[in-house]
């Protein structure tokens, strides 16, 4: 596919002159550099999701013992939606 894309001179002097040296076009260096972009992206999504909510324990307030733990905010919901559909 062809574009057109507006760059700094500053900057297309350095990939001009990077691809002069190593002998490549200066399309490649830049779809090199957008993908290597592309792909941070995709890992930095990935780690992301991977990510777990900490965990805290929930305390009754009228004398401090622990209600629930070791569970995330979102397990602690669906142990209490569970509750309520199935009254246990």
């Amino acid at each position: 596919m062809r574009t057109t894309l507006v760059i700094n001179d500053e900057i297309y002097k350095k990939i001009k002159s990077k691809a002069a040296l190593e002998g490549r076009k200066v399309t490649e260096l830049i779809e090199e550099g957008l993908i290597l972009r592309l792909n941070e992206n995709l890992q930095i999504k990935k780690n992301q999701k991977k990510k777990k909510s900490p965990t805290l324990p929930i305390m009754d307030r009228s004398n401090g013992t622990t209600l629930f733990q070791g569970k995330t905010t979102l397990e602690y919901i669906e142990h209490l939606k569970n509750l309520e559909i199935y009254g246990k």
